[in-house]
């Protein structure tokens, strides 16, 4: 949107705009589990908030803050998103795509796949996923299901 503003403001000049995708982490600031002592890492994206927020009603108060701000971009959050420790086959993958030049379309895809569609069995933590988001986003299925078995 900032993009399109300035382009509206100033028609006639060229802006080249560069993204560089990096991995990300689900574990974040995480606390401990007080049984285990140690962190939680895997579970339903609904349930972990409560390590977050702390009650179920400020976890849906962050919930319904979220879906407010993905509206405008078309975004709907699926909360049923399943999260098992840290999605480092796709934070591999990611910069498996990079060599490609095709970064950007491998987590559009993966994002859409694990933030929208976490009801229908996708997550970031899972291999179908990883490979259904590298054909979409146009690589190499074959090479990428190679890569992940290194």
């Amino acid at each position: 949107m900032a993009l399109a503003a300035f382009h509206e403001e100033h028609p006639t000049v060229a802006v080249e705009l560069n993204v560089t995708r990096k991995p990300y982490s689900f574990l974040g600031q995480q606390p401990l589990d007080k049984d285990e002592m140690r962190l939680k890492r895997k579970g339903i994206w609904h349930e972990r908030l409560m390590d977050y927020t702390g009650d179920p009603a400020s976890r849906d108060q962050f919930e319904r803050q979220l879906q407010q701000l993905g509206e405008p971009s078309g975004i709907i959050f699926d909360f049923g998103a399943y999260l098992n420790k840290q999605p480092i086959d796709s934070q591999r993958l990611l910069l498996w795509a990079a060599r490609f030049g095709k970064a950007e379309a491998f987590v559009a895809a993966l994002s859409a796949r694990h933030f929208e569609r976490s009801s229908e069995g996708e997550s970031a933590s899972k291999r179908h996923t990883l490979v259904a988001a590298a054909e979409e986003a146009g690589l190499d299925v074959i090479a990428a299901e190679k890569f992940l078995v290194v």
